[in-house]
């Protein structure tokens, strides 16, 4: 008898070893990108339980009734980073301004440790010379249109329907 020669391992076993490798890998990126994504959804949440109380910070101030203030919250999805609060809106004096952003940074520091507010150039204050400005503004096409009818034509009524709507100005 011949002696026995050693027979070669199935043919089949290394695709089944990279089968259930390549199962393994992409059920880690599976969970992964779950991981991800419930962090994601985690931080969305927060940023908007913080946002939402910013803003009934903002309304239970009766001294700022009516004014249009957003605050906008991010929250990055690290950890370490603090989140970003952005104020935008108008207000009408620049003491008006520093207790919008008292109020929001008093708020913010009780419901987190690590914030940062981005307010200095999306909280307007418009005063009484930007109100002056944009009357005389309306005063100078109102008189403009007046020349300009009577010069065209003499039986021309000009109904003054213009209204003052001040735009918003940087203030430092």
């Amino acid at each position: 008898m011949p002696p026995a020669t050693p027979q070669p391992a199935a043919e089949g076993g290394g695709a089944a070893i990279a089968a259930i490798g390549l199962v393994v890998g992409l059920l880690v990126i599976i969970g992964v990108v779950v991981k991800v994504f419930d962090l994601k959804q985690k931080r969305e949440s927060e940023a908007v339980q913080l946002q939402a109380q910013l803003s009934d910070a903002l309304l239970r101030e009766p001294s700022l009734a009516g004014l249009p203030l957003t605050p906008t919250v991010h929250v990055p999805m690290w950890k370490g980073t603090p989140a970003t609060i952005e104020m935008m809106g108008r207000v009408p004096t620049p003491e008006v301004k520093d207790a919008v952003l008292r109020i929001v940074r008093d708020e913010a520091a009780r419901v987190r440790s690590d914030v940062q507010i981005n307010a200095e150039n999306r909280v307007l204050h418009l005063g009484s010379r930007h109100s002056s400005h944009h009357l005389e503004v309306k005063d100078a096409v109102l008189r403009i249109v007046r020349d300009e009818a009577a010069r065209v034509r003499s039986d021309v009524q000009i109904e003054e329907r213009l209204s003052v709507v001040p735009t918003m100005a940087r203030v430092a």
